[in-house]
């Protein structure tokens, strides 16, 4: 760790140059060679950082890889803890002398550019840095002895803390509470999987822990208006997975970025997403509104005779597929798995991604969604399956409303009976429903 001592020295005897980069995000968030830092699994915006050239054509955002990795390594190495942040990336020769040059005299924006596109890379796969306000990092450059310096540091801010977080070494050291919850979580789900005797496990986690979550987290409105405790400022964690797991407070982006740490944990791929929701009228049709909003997508691998489930084998062989998770609207309503493996049209219905989520302009990659129900291959192309509920005017022994299902199930557009008669095909359907404790 370079000492904040050592920055001010080097700029009392050098011509410095403090150039701030873009800065501020659409939702409170997280934020030479080659370093040899592995970086962590699950690494989605990482290995989607790309660039489009001059002739549309997409490839490796290679810079932006680079200044990736420099956060990887600073974090791995404890450099964040304190909050005073000072890399050289001279030294690591991640950026050269001329394209400092060209920066600071000429105003390129080939550094800033990949600078912001890593860093919204990298607080996107990395939510557990939650203390680290990673707006507040800047590239700064400097000269000295002729020669044209970098550093990824905080310029003029005096830490890189939230404001109003964790503010020294020892409150992030006492921030231990953040992962014995997530081992609790992540105990209670792996108990709940010994007793899973109906579904695949990626699919029974995915959706239980949605529900789990969805059950323990408030969504935390008072926090929005800066209402603070002795102990803890909900305002400053309330999109982050502290905020959500630990005191249990959250807003939209706490209640994925948690479930995106547990799903990270229980070896399931999952990512949030950032956009709007499509808010609707009480009768369920979309009224134009919209609101920022952000959710996550999980990658439930097909298990393989053996119950192998490795996303990168199964995504290299296409033996698996993208589903929407909505924990928030979730916690919102009374039936817990609603917007739980959604899905791309009825994820399309409730939900529109943007990858832009700050003034850098930079826009994540988000993959697509599988076209079908989970479950569902593909192969059965023309297979149709809708639903359509009536209220009966009951209530359940909650006070919840009963409704009637009313299923209709086709193949390339014909019903059972056309089916049979014109093509000599059955279609063959299975329900199952609770009788009590029993499932029939």
């Amino acid at each position: 760790m370079n000492s904040a001592t050592k920055r001010i020295a080097t700029v009392g005897i050098a011509a410095a140059y403090a150039l701030t980069l873009f800065s501020g995000a659409r939702l409170l968030q997280l934020a030479g060679a080659e370093t040899n830092v592995k970086v962590t699994d699950y690494t989605y915006f990482y290995d989607n950082l790309t660039l489009t050239d001059t002739n549309g054509n997409e490839q490796e955002f290679k810079l932006a890889k680079k200044f990736y990795k420099a956060l990887d390594e600073m974090n791995r190495s404890g450099d964040f803890t304190d909050g005073l942040v000072e890399y050289s990336l001279t030294e690591k020769k991640i950026v050269t002398e001329a394209e400092i040059r060209a920066y600071a005299q000429d105003g390129d924006l080939t550094i800033p550019r990949a600078f912001g596109a890593a860093r919204d890379a990298y607080l996107t796969d990395h939510p557990e840095v939650f203390y680290i306000d990673f707006y507040k990092l800047t590239i700064s450059v400097a000269t000295k002895g002729g020669k044209w310096h970098a550093y990824i540091d905080c310029g003029r801010e005096a830490n890189a803390y939230r404001d109003n977080g964790f503010d020294t070494p020892e409150s992030v050291a006492a921030a231990n509470r953040y992962e014995s919850k997530v081992d609790e979580i992540v105990g209670i789900m792996n108990e709940k999987q010994e007793t899973n005797q109906y579904s695949d496990r990626d699919q029974y986690l995915a959706k239980e822990l949605n529900r789990y979550l969805a059950e323990n987290i408030q969504y935390d409105y008072g926090a929005l208006d800066g209402k603070d405790d002795v102990e803890y400022t909900p305002a400053a964690y309330i999109n982050t997975p502290y905020g959500g797991l630990v005191e249990g407070k959250a807003v939209c982006g706490g209640f994925s970025t948690a479930y995106k740490v547990i799903m990270d944990r229980l070896g399931i791929p999952c990512i949030t997403v950032n956009g709007y929701s499509n808010q609707k009228d009480e009768y369920g049709n979309v009224n134009g509104a919209s609101v920022y909003h952000m959710w996550n997508y999980v990658w439930i691998g097909t298990p393989t005779a053996k119950g192998a489930r490795s996303y990168a084998a199964s995504a290299a062989s296409n033996n698996g597929a993208w589903y929407s998770v909505d924990v928030t609207w979730n916690h919102a309503n009374a039936n817990r798995y609603r917007y739980a493996l959604l899905n791309e049209i009825i994820d399309a219905e409730n939900h529109v991604s943007d990858g832009v989520i700050s003034s850098s302009g930079y826009k994540l990659k988000y993959p697509k969604l599988s076209s079908h129900y989970y479950g569902s291959t593909g192969e059965t192309d023309g297979l149709q399956n809708s639903r359509t509920y009536t209220p009966n005017g009951g209530v359940d022994d909650y006070g919840n409303d009963l409704v009637d299902n009313y299923s209709t199930v086709s193949y390339n557009g014909k019903s059972a009976k056309r089916l049979l008669e014109e093509d000599n095909l059955y279609i063959v359907c299975r329900f199952a429903a609770y009788d009590g404790e029993t499932l029939v």
